[in-house]
């Protein structure tokens, strides 16, 4: 099994930034330590607070899976998902 990187990128609906971002940090709070979980970071941008990303590794592609089917990210549908405006994401594997 491979390590694998997740980089998200979400940007909020207008007037709905600190909610967005206060779920996100829950799931943080939440995510860390979870089985393969290596790295869990969020960051938000200096120039515009409605942007953040989120800068994930995993132990597998099955671990980052698990995480996704996880009572965790339902949580955060429930408390943060419709804060979120635009959304990305990118499922990558480090080569350097």
């Amino acid at each position: 099994m491979e390590k694998i990187t997740i980089v998200a990128q979400a940007r909020a609906k207008p007037g709905m930034e600190e909610r967005m971002v206060a779920a996100q940090i829950a799931l943080v709070e939440a995510t860390r330590g979870s089985a393969g979980c290596l790295r869990y970071e969020l960051h938000r941008s200096l120039q515009d607070p409605s942007q953040v990303m989120f800068v994930e590794e995993w132990a597998s592609y099955e671990a980052w899976h698990a995480h996704m089917r996880s009572e965790r990210i339902r949580q955060f549908q429930r408390t943060g998902g419709a804060a979120i405006g635009d959304f990305q994401l990118y499922e990558m594997r480090q080569v350097a």
